[in-house]
């Protein structure tokens, strides 16, 4: 976590740099924006995750209608809601929620095309930042599950 953070407040001063620059040719950005997202196989159907995302990006203008960019993301996915069996019968469990997040660093080339839209392709290299997992079970008592922790650091 202190990496993205670190990464985060170095992009952002390098941008501010840039964009001083009398040739304007390095362009930073902000992105920001919202999601909604769901688990597949979790048996909490529906997206009814909600989270954020944003970051910092900066493009580079190589020909006047080319830019190659790249950003430092952080999205929140995950899942919530009542689980169910797979026949649709409720769980033991009376609430869940799944939370995790990524930080990600894309790289990609763009077209603009000044009367339509900006067309892009590239790669994106991205990680799980943090993970929780959290339910509630029918006697009402809030629990963590220490071994879907486990299980997903074990997998970074």
């Amino acid at each position: 976590m202190k990496t993205c953070c670190f990464l985060f407040v170095l992009s952002v001063l390098i941008a501010s740099s840039l964009y001083g620059q009398d040739d304007k040719t390095f362009k930073p950005y902000i992105v920001l924006g919202a999601n909604t997202s769901q688990i597949e196989g979790d048996g909490m159907k529906g997206y009814t995750k909600f989270g954020g995302n944003g970051g910092v990006g900066v493009y580079f203008k190589i020909k006047p209608n080319w830019s190659i960019s790249t950003e430092i993301l952080y999205n929140m996915k995950g899942a919530s809601g009542t689980p169910r069996d797979d026949n649709g019968n409720f769980t033991p469990v009376s609430y869940a929620k799944i939370v995790m997040d990524y930080a990600e660093v894309p790289i990609f080339i763009s077209y603009h095309d000044k009367k339509v839209a900006m067309f892009g392709v590239g790669v994106s290299l991205g990680g799980i930042m943090r993970t929780d997992f959290t339910y509630e079970d029918n006697s009402g008592s809030n629990n963590k599950d220490p071994l879907f922790l486990k299980f997903i650091g074990s997998m970074i």
